[in-house]
């Protein structure tokens, strides 16, 4: 496979086709099981300890709800999928997002196209829980995640290597995932594509996805037909839904750069102005193209983006004969159950 290098005017992103197959991060049963025992074991002693004293908010993305007064005309249901999620696995009160060592922390960022990190929690020097905000317009669904991080503190002692990061996204919803069968998040270095021309990559280490002992409302719970028992137990279709828990991805990565910001994401983003750009590209791509294809404005959405509607034909005919032609429309949507 040739690799293909393009640049993105738009966000001026690498986007490059891998020229080899991508890795599988497969771990044995035994690690497996081993693993989620001793993070059961962690978080039961992180949730009964003093978590004013544990725990840090050093991230909150409120910008939905900062906007909620200049969405005039959207219904009242619609606006209240744009509150923050009020599920919380575990409370932490505000009162710790002041704190002495922020200098230390990662800076985290998810106001941008397709990013959905809602809070992130700094629960020990090099390890973070993160809580998603759930699909628009839907009762709890979360399983994609995009957010950017910076502020990396780097190794003191042995500069010829990274720093390693755990990541902890602790409000799932899925009773499994690809993620558990060799599935890597992928991981964009800005720095790296500025100076080496390298776009996303698959990453990651100590990959597991397990259910945890934070009980998840009714509401999302509902959502599942498979009932999941508390961290690291096996499923029961004889548990009520009230003891439906939340799952936990969690993952390790690597930095290397320390004044760089790196991208995270569940698998790669295709965003809306993407998509857009694309059509553009075909669209100039050659200049016969109008003969086939045309692109009009079908509406715009409730937050005011564009909407297209791309009729293929041969335009090139007679208009009562194109005009006495048969249509079919062809509509798809994003599914909320994403790969992985």
């Amino acid at each position: 496979m040739n690799r293909e290098v393009q640049n993105n005017p738009e966000q001026e992103f690498v986007l490059d086709e891998p020229e080899f197959l991508e890795p599988c991060n497969l771990c044995e049963a035994e690690d497996s099981t081993q693993f989620v025992d001793g993070a059961v074991a962690r978080r039961t002693e992180f949730i009964t300890s003093d978590i004013n004293s544990r725990a840090r908010i050093v991230y909150e993305n409120k910008s939905m709800v900062e906007d909620r007064q200049k969405k005039v005309g959207i219904p009242p249901f619609l606006l209240n999928s744009c509150a923050p999620h009020q599920d919380a696995p575990y409370f932490v009160p505000e009162k710790t997002k002041a704190f002495s060592d922020v200098a230390s922390s990662l800076t985290f960022d998810s106001n941008f196209e397709s990013g959905n990190l809602e809070r992130a929690t700094r629960i020990g020097q090099y390890e973070y829980d993160l809580v998603l905000r759930h699909d628009f317009n839907s009762p709890g669904h979360m399983q994609w995640f995009y957010f950017a991080i910076s502020n990396i503190q780097m190794p003191s002692t042995s500069p010829r290597t990274g720093q390693k990061y755990r990541f902890n996204i602790v409000n799932l919803c899925k009773p499994n995932s690809l993620f558990n069968q060799g599935l890597q998040p992928v991981v964009y270095s800005v720095q790296d594509a500025h100076q080496k021309g390298k776009g996303w990559l698959r990453s990651g280490t100590d990959i597991y996805y397990f259910a945890n002992s934070f009980i998840r409302p009714q509401r999302n719970a509902s959502i599942f037909p498979g009932i999941a028992s508390p961290e690291g137990g096996p499923s029961s279709t004889t548990a009520t839904v009230s003891a439906m828990t939340y799952y936990t991805l969690t993952f390790t990565l690597e930095f290397w750069n320390a004044d760089d910001t790196y991208l995270v994401a569940h698998s790669y983003p295709y965003t809306l102005t993407m998509h857009q750009l694309h059509i553009e590209s075909i669209l100039n791509a050659k200049h016969d193209i109008h003969h086939v294809l045309h692109r009009s404005l079908l509406c715009t959405t409730l937050s005011g983006r564009r909407c297209d509607l791309l009729t293929i034909s041969d335009f090139f005919v007679a208009p009562n004969e194109l005009n006495g032609r048969k249509a079919v429309f062809i509509t798809s949507r994003e599914k909320l159950k994403h790969p992985g």
